[in-house]
């Protein structure tokens, strides 16, 4: 089959640059600023079938005032259930995180080294924008759209404190 995509890289495929969303396709929601506390949501990205999506990174932002390490972006706190995140397809689930959701601005720390802490003005206009390199530990993480493999962040708490919690993705898709 030929390759429809009008650019690729030296592996083949198109590169990918992409929000998780509420949809999985790019449709959704990708703002994960609300009230997740009685339900929670799943922001997620999954290939169509007949093409895998190869995700080397994803950069995570958060952005509210005067953060600290000791809550979630400038909520005042930890969160009570945390953030998820999984692989999950017909085949099973992945939990990147070990069971340990993440409840503090310090815990992106266990997965993703690289962080950075900006501040816009004042200390009440801050953003949190963290790498996390997948392929840092074993190579990236394949989403093979036939079998429906996601990637998904999941969101159990009361986040309206925040005004911007974003999950992009880096990578490149490639068909199958």
């Amino acid at each position: 089959m030929p390759n429809r995509f009008p650019f690729v890289n030296s592996q083949g495929g198109q590169p990918l640059v992409r929000y998780l969303d509420t949809n999985g396709d790019g449709t959704g929601t990708n703002n994960a600023v609300a009230d997740y506390s009685a339900t929670s949501a799943e922001f997620f990205i999954q290939a169509p079938p007949g093409e895998s999506f190869i995700i080397h990174r994803m950069i995570i932002s958060i952005a509210n005032g005067n953060m600290r390490p000791d809550q979630y972006g400038g909520s005042g706190g930890a969160l009570s259930n945390g953030i998820a995140v999984r692989m999950q397809s017909s085949r099973g689930v992945l939990d990147l995180l070990d069971g340990v959701p993440l409840t503090t601005n310090s815990d992106w720390n266990y997965v993703a080294h690289d962080r950075l802490l900006d501040e816009y003005g004042s200390a009440t206009s801050q953003t949190l924008t963290v790498r996390w390199t997948f392929a840092r530990f074993g190579g990236p993480l394949v989403l093979n759209g036939t079998r429906g493999d996601q990637l998904v962040v999941e969101c159990s708490d009361d986040l309206t404190g925040l005004s911007t919690h974003r999950f992009m993705i880096q990578g490149y898709r490639v068909e199958l």
